[in-house]
């Protein structure tokens, strides 16, 4: 088991290569992941709502970018 001293919040998520873990609450306060097996793992820990952030991030870039090329094509 993996406990992180963060107030738990079910959204975040441990990957390996060929497993993915849920967060479970520990002592009803903190982030924990329990693994299958003991062992050396190597884990990447993100949290899924920035995701969301990344694409509203691209989206963003792209609407500037856009923007900033019909002004440009339009002032002349």
């Amino acid at each position: 088991m993996v406990v992180f001293a963060e107030s738990y919040d079910g959204k975040w998520v441990a990957e390996t290569l060929n497993l993915k873990l849920k967060t479970e609450k520990f002592d009803n306060r903190f982030n924990s992941f329990i693994l299958p097996e003991s062992g050396d793992y190597s884990l990447k820990i993100y949290y899924t709502p920035q995701d969301d952030v990344n694409i509203g991030v691209v989206i963003s870039i792209i609407a500037l970018i856009s923007t900033l090329g019909v002004l440009i094509v339009f002032s002349n």
